[in-house]
């Protein structure tokens, strides 16, 4: 005769079967976030990314020291981590990869506090399934850290606490995602001016402007009072520039493959909505609204990329799931809609480049070899320059975003903007013993900044001569080409 089961012994084992099975979904998520590290395609932007953290941890202010086209905080969230591991290509791309984790952390927590293990579980998967998702948060750049600040956003407006502790978080927040990633200000303000109205009362009213004034004042201003010129040209004046050269347009459509599993569930949340199958409550329609204006925001203007709208791939799935688990939809076909979502996701391919690391490291290793003597990087392959921990002009900083031929060179200079006579007297500089550039002929100094106008021919003609007549080809793969100077012979004695 069996044994009788003891009381509670059935959530007892549910509960250790949903803490095995969520640590199962994040080993699974660990590992594909550590495959993309090592072999996701080279995004261009991740050189100066890396390298504007390296110059603001080692006492160069943005805009007043070096160039950088985004809100001043990014390189020193970045780079506090990377002081840690320290400062190179596959280091940058662990430490901005841990903000990636923490916004995936940060969702499943909340789903199994507010809603139940299952939930947790399926976020999981939702997120580690998102493989374009997972290739953005774990490269050298900035939408891990802003995802962090939209789902912890939306965690303080969809928590119940108190109006004082949600827009004291919400606001600070802001201030933090908006200081690294212009774009995302959309999200933070429409969030912001929900929970406001929510209230409507001239006391939450004062609480909520206090609140980002002062995160502002400490976080932002003393970037404007270092150098105000400066800082308008690379976060305002530098991308309005830009508009005309970009006369493209994205679609909701061309943001599916971020996220299929995203873009699904929310159609579906509104679809069911809107047919009154499901409730949504006051502060989930507030969060997918601030969701709907940044997308609107990437969408409507010209020249913007798809990923601008990366940030908010953890937002959407979270909140997807949360009025899911919310509907009472039965287990079974819950699991079945979570299947469909996951297996649509699996569907799109990540930008992969298996080779990726062992060449970024391979040209390093030729830069440490050639170099020799001290001399700063000379060459638009700055993930190179961060590999190899070489020393980068200020002018520099930027590449391969860094070249004008539309100012004078006092301007240029005080923008910290290069001209393409003052990189080819870099590359011709005798103390210059190799200069690296990228394979596709793309990504190196093509663009004239901030217009975006493609570079003359006579720049090119001019760097083309200095190469051919004091460089010899090195090393060449698919991604960069190591030239290194030809010593001149020496003469018989």
């Amino acid at each position: 005769m069996p044994a009788p089961n003891p009381a509670g012994a059935g959530p007892a084992v549910a509960g250790r079967l949903a803490w095995l099975l969520l640590a199962l979904a994040a080993s699974a998520y660990l590992w594909v976030a550590a495959y993309m590290a090592f072999n996701g395609s080279l995004n261009v932007d991740e050189g100066f990314y890396g390298l504007s953290a390296r110059a603001a941890w080692s006492g160069l202010l943005p805009y007043r020291d070096f160039g950088y086209t985004q809100t001043p905080l990014f390189p020193y969230i970045s780079g506090a981590l990377m002081r840690l591991i320290g400062f190179g290509f596959l280091k940058q791309r662990l430490a901005d990869g841990t903000w990636g984790l923490l916004a995936a952390g940060l969702g499943t927590a909340f789903l199994w506090r507010r809603a139940n293990s299952r939930a947790a579980l399926v976020f999981v998967l939702l997120v580690v399934s998102d493989l374009q998702w997972m290739y953005f948060a774990d490269i050298g750049k900035a939408d891990g850290f802003v995802a962090l600040t939209m789902i912890g956003a939306a965690v303080a407006a969809l928590s119940g606490a108190s109006f004082g502790r949600r827009i004291a978080v919400i606001s600070v927040l802001g201030v933090l995602g908006v200081g690294c990633r212009l774009p995302s200000a959309a999200y933070f303000l429409v969030l912001w001016a929900g929970l406001v109205w929510n209230e409507r009362s001239g006391a939450a009213l004062g609480k909520a402007l206090l609140w980002p004034a002062a995160a502002s004042l400490v976080l932002i201003v003393p970037f404007i009072a270092a150098s105000r010129r400066n800082f308008y040209f690379w976060t305002i004046a530098f991308h309005a520039a830009s508009r005309g050269a970009k006369d493209w347009h994205i679609s909701v459509a061309d943001l599916f493959p971020l996220s299929p599993a995203g873009c699904i569930g929310a159609a579906a949340v509104l679809a069911l909505a809107l047919m009154g199958r499901v409730r949504l409550g006051r502060m989930p329609a507030i969060v997918l609204l601030a969701m709907a204006a940044s997308v609107a925001c990437n969408v409507l203007p010209k020249g913007a990329y798809p990923e601008y709208s990366a940030p908010l791939v953890p937002v959407v799935l979270m909140l997807v799931v949360l009025i899911g688990a919310r509907a009472g939809i039965p287990a079974r076909w819950a699991a079945a809609v979570a299947a469909l979502l996951v297996a649509s996701s699996l569907c799109i391919r990540a930008p992969l480049d298996p080779g990726i690391y062992y060449k970024t490291r391979k040209a390093a290793a030729y830069w440490r070899q050639l170099q020799g003597t001290p001399f700063p990087f000379s060459g638009s392959a700055s993930t190179v320059a961060l590999e190899a921990m070489a020393p980068v002009e200020p002018d520099m900083v930027m590449s391969p975003f860094c070249c004008t031929e539309t100012m004078p060179e006092d301007k240029a200079e005080n923008l910290h903007l290069a001209t393409p006579q003052r990189i080819g007297l870099l590359m011709a500089d005798k103390r210059c013993r190799v200069v690296i550039l990228f394979s596709e002929p793309v990504r190196n100094f093509v663009w004239s900044m901030p217009t975006f106008e493609m570079i003359s021919d006579r720049a090119v003609t001019g760097w083309k001569a200095i190469l051919e007549k004091d460089y010899a080809l090195q090393y060449g793969d698919s991604t960069y080409v190591v030239f290194a100077r030809v010593q001149p012979a020496r003469k018989p004695l």
